[in-house]
């Protein structure tokens, strides 16, 4: 016969090695980190992302087929609200994820712990982006900006702040899968995606005071990186700065290949070098600004990363980590492996 295992309201396991702590935190039990509900139990978030009434609507048009078949099966949106709660019970659910109704979480008879996206960093570069014509867009939020710093307390307050005391929030996840270098949407690194933007930019005048640090020398620096200046003084004119070297992204890249191609171009190497550090510095301001924003204005839940789209260089998860409750990773693939392999 089964043996019933004792459940916590929010479908954590009951088992007292936790103390109830009235909202969801981490702890530490037999050398493992465990997500710990309201009351104590540990608790493995299964979650479904947009539940929503009016999610799908057919593009120019006003037909959401979804919420037409929904109204006539249960006649309200409420009614709707109630059926799939029982049903994400039913299937073992626990967990409301980000861009749903959060009125279904506490629409069934057991609550759904909520993890909303607050889009922090992005909205930033989403409203610079609507401000200007410029064909220098923000593809990555200017966090050299002093503005962005303004702009993402007052979105976490705006936020945040009336949500403190709410036991059934797990935590905010800051922006989704934000654009960490080569990806599907673009090869370009984001040491070049800054150095790109606007001259008038923070965030481009930041990029190229750091190479300069970084390379005092100008004619070392140009030895890898082959731009047609011939001073920082003209590079910092030039209306762009091209790339000299491209890599696959991360999902692509093989370790082994990418490390025959930098001892065989000592060249590539250094560009590759400067990318992966200015990367790194990104990450870390980026982390530490946002994560700061949040807890400011919420201090009661946890920060659970930005969903990296995929494991990005080990240098970024370590930043991540060196200030987020939780390192999220998306994983679209059948082996996960990649993604356990750097959450170790």
């Amino acid at each position: 016969m089964p043996v019933q295992v004792p459940k916590t309201r929010w479908g954590g396991i009951a088992d007292g090695r936790f103390r109830p702590g009235g909202f969801f935190r981490i702890d530490q039990c037999d050398g493992l980190f465990w997500l710990v509900d309201p009351d104590g139990g540990r608790f493995l978030s299964k979650g479904v992302n947009t539940v929503k009434f009016e999610q799908d609507q057919i593009q120019d048009s006003d037909r959401i087929p979804y919420a037409q078949a929904c109204q006539q099966k249960y006649g309200s949106e409420n009614a709707w609200r109630i059926a799939a709660a029982r049903r994400l019970a039913s299937w073992g659910f626990n967990t409301l994820g980000s861009w749903s109704d959060e009125a279904v979480a506490t629409a069934g008879p057991s609550p759904l712990a909520v993890t909303p996206n607050l889009d922090l960093g992005m909205s930033f570069a989403w409203r610079k982006n609507e401000q200007t014509a410029s064909e220098h867009k923000q593809d990555f939020p200017d966090v050299f900006d002093p503005e962005f710093d303004l702009h993402i307390r007052h979105r976490a307050r705006d936020l945040c702040e009336k949500r403190r005391g709410d036991q059934g929030l797990i935590g905010w996840f800051i922006d989704n899968e934000l654009r960490w270098g080569p990806d599907w949407r673009g090869p370009d690194e984001l040491l070049t995606l800054f150095l790109n933007l606007s001259a008038a930019s923070a965030g481009r005048a930041a990029a190229i005071t750091w190479l300069r640090e970084r390379h005092h020398d100008f004619a070392r620096f140009n030895a890898s990186w082959r731009t047609p200046a011939r001073s920082w003084d003209e590079l910092v004119a030039l209306a762009r700065i091209e790339p000299p070297y491209r890599r696959k992204p991360p999902y692509e890249r093989s370790e082994r290949v990418e490390d025959e191609a930098n001892r065989a171009d000592p060249m590539r190497g250094a560009f590759v070098a400067d990318c992966d550090a200015f990367g790194a510095l990104l990450a870390d301001r980026y982390f530490d600004m946002t994560t700061a924003a949040i807890k400011a204005a919420d201090p009661d839940h946890l920060v659970l990363g930005c969903r990296f789209a995929f494991p990005p260089p080990t240098a970024m998860i370590d930043a991540a980590g060196h200030h987020l409750d939780v390192v999220s990773f998306n994983c679209y693939g059948p082996d996960a492996n990649g993604a356990i392999d750097a959450y170790a």
